[in-house]
């Protein structure tokens, strides 16, 4: 599974651009094979809710068979996104359609321990050099 951080990425002042940003950066990492499908269905599941977990995080995420391997990736904007409430810090998860026994595992246990309020928090504050130690 790869785990990525991209702190302050530009542009991303709305959600469109942080969702073209992220899944550029997977493009560019071949860990995607179409990425307008994988923006689409960000997209789609972003419109059936909110994927707000607290006031500052949000968890977008996606399953396809467009994705290759099965990533973590944390965004830290500098700014809120306009469009996303107040979230400034963003957990994308991307599962292939058929994940890898241990990145299914992996992704199930990091959604645990997300439920555990400290480390959501946490995760929503956090400055660069934590967020590594977090995510694993």
């Amino acid at each position: 599974m790869e785990r990525i951080i991209l702190w302050h990425p530009k542009p991303a002042h709305t959600k469109a651009e942080l969702l073209r940003k992220v899944v550029q950066e997977l493009e560019s990492r071949g860990l995607v094979t179409d990425s307008a499908e994988i923006i689409t269905l960000l997209h789609e599941r972003e419109n059936l809710g909110s994927t707000l977990l607290t006031e500052r995080l949000a968890i977008p995420h996606a399953q396809s068979e467009a994705i290759t391997k099965a990533a973590i990736v944390y965004v830290a904007t500098e700014d809120p996104i306009a469009d996303w409430q107040s979230a400034s810090r963003f957990i994308f998860t991307f599962l292939p359609e058929a994940p890898d026994r241990g990145d299914a595992y992996a992704i199930r246990d990091f959604f645990i321990r997300l439920a555990d309020d400290d480390v959501a928090e946490a995760l929503g504050e956090c400055d660069e050099e934590q967020v590594l130690e977090l995510l694993t």
